[in-house]
């Protein structure tokens, strides 16, 4: 059995957390670019849901976010104009031990930032090797 992955099955999406950068993170507003705001490194092969909750910094100001992995695109284009959280959620296969699960988001006006928290990966069960703490 290898390490880094290799000697455990695969992990498969559910609604155990197997880990979470919940802080707030205000990103820099004004830019119609996607700028990466959280990160997660896998270690483990398979499938993971990945949820994360983004809000505008006032109401009617459109906000955007995507999952990347690896900096590419990989998620469906997510889009806000509320001032409260509101929570996304979506499933991905094909994730490689040492992938970069990242949350990218960007905003059409300048003024206020844009606020992201509670970046998380969930898995059917927990396994040691799921994550690589950088």
């Amino acid at each position: 059995m290898g390490g880094g992955g290799g000697g455990v099955n695969p992990a498969t999406v559910g609604d155990v957390l197997l880990i979470s950068g919940d802080a707030e993170k205000i990103g820099s507003g004004g830019s119609e670019t996607y700028t990466l705001l959280k990160s997660i490194r896998l270690g483990r092969n398979g499938a993971y849901r990945v949820k994360f909750d983004f809000k505008a910094p006032y109401n009617g100001s459109r906000i955007w976010g995507k999952i990347y992995k690896n900096g590419n695109p990989i998620g469906t284009e997510q889009t806000i104009t509320s001032d409260t959280y509101v929570t996304f959620s979506e499933d991905f296969e094909g994730i490689v031990t040492g992938d970069l699960v990242q949350l990218y988001c960007k905003q059409e006006v300048t003024g206020g930032g844009l606020y992201t928290r509670n970046f998380r990966i969930y898995v059917d069960k927990l396994a040691s090797d799921s994550v690589i703490l950088d």
